[in-house]
C-alpha cells in the first residue's frame, strides 16, 4: 500500500469529484432535515439537525436505519475544523466518544477520537485519552504479534502489550467510511514502545481486525494547528446524558 501523494499523479479531476461529493444529500429518516454526504464510501453519518446516527451501509437508495442520540458531548476540536499537521492540511470530519473496561475491573475509562481527512493522504485519527493526545493512521500491513501475545513488532520496532479491554461507542458525530453504531462493542489490545511515545492499537469487531499506529503529539501543537486557544490534557468524565435513547 502507498499514499496517493507518493504516486505523483497529474491531471486529476479533483475539482470535479469534490463538487460531486458536495452535491450528494438526502433527508434524515428521523426529522426530515437535510443530510449532506462528502464521501462515496461513507457507511455512517449523523444528522446535523437532530443528531441521529444514520446507517448508510445500504446506500442512499436503501432503507435508512437510525439511532437517536442526545447531544451530550461537545468535541474540543469542532467538526469541520481545519488544521495543518505534518505539513498537510486536515479537516475534522468525524468524532466518537468511547468507553473501555478491562476484564475484572469495576472502573471504566473514556477517550475521544477525531477522524481527519486530507484529499491526497486519505484519513487519519486524533485521539484524546488520559495518556494525552496522539495522531495515528491505519497500518498498511498487520504488525507481527509474538506467540505469547505480550508484544508486537511493526516497522522493526517492538511494542509491549499494555492492556486488553472491551470498548463501547457512546456518542458519534460526523461522517465515517466504516459502519459506526451506537453501543457498538469491540475487543481492543494496546501496545506501547519503551518510551510510550508511539503505540499500536488492535481493534476487532465481528472477526474484522484493524491496526492503528500512533505518535504522541503535544496538546499545544494541536491547539495551534486548529486555531484554538488551548486543549484539555485529559478527557472529561462521560456526560450522563449520553446514552441510548
Amino acid at each position: 500500500a502507498v499514499d496517493l501523494e507518493q504516486l505523483r499523479l497529474q491531471g486529476l479531476r479533483g475539482d470535479v469529484s469534490s463538487k460531486a461529493e458536495r452535491g450528494r444529500h438526502f433527508n434524515c429518516p428521523k426529522c426530515g432535515g437535510a443530510v449532506q454526504l462528502r464521501f462515496d464510501s461513507s457507511k455512517s453519518v449523523s444528522c446535523p439537525s437532530c443528531g441521529s446516527l444514520i446507517d448508510m451501509s445500504g446506500g442512499i437508495g436503501g432503507e435508512l436505519r437510525y439511532a437517536e442520540q442526545r447531544r451530550g458531548v461537545r468535541p474540543q476540536i469542532p467538526l469541520g475544523s481545519q488544521g495543518r499537521l505534518d505539513g498537510l492540511p486536515w479537516q475534522v470530519v468525524g468524532f466518537q466518544r468511547r468507553q473501555g473496561r478491562e476484564p475484572g475491573d469495576d472502573e471504566s475509562f473514556v477517550w475521544d477520537e477525531y477522524l481527519l481527512y486530507n484529499a491526497k493522504a486519505g484519513f487519519a485519527f486524533i485521539v484524546d485519552s488520559s495518556d494525552g493526545w496522539s495522531m495515528g493512521r491505519v497500518t498498511s500491513g498487520a504488525p507481527k504479534v509474538a506467540k505469547s501475545g505480550e508484544s508486537a513488532t511493526y516497522m522493526r520496532q517492538r511494542y509491549a502489550k499494555e492492556s486488553a479491554y472491551r470498548a463501547e461507542t457512546l456518542y458519534v458525530e460526523g461522517e465515517f467510511y466504516w459502519r459506526v453504531q451506537q453501543d457498538q462493542v469491540t475487543s481492543n489490545v494496546d501496545y506501547v514502545n519503551a518510551g510510550k511515545k508511539s503505540s499500536l492499537a488492535q481493534e476487532t469487531w465481528r472477526n474484522e481486525t484493524t491496526w492503528t499506529h500512533a505518535q504522541q503529539i503535544p496538546a499545544q501543537t494541536l491547539a495551534e494547528a486548529f486555531g484554538l486557544k488551548q486543549l484539555r490534557t485529559e478527557t472529561t468524565t462521560v456526560d450522563q446524558r449520553v446514552r441510548k435513547a
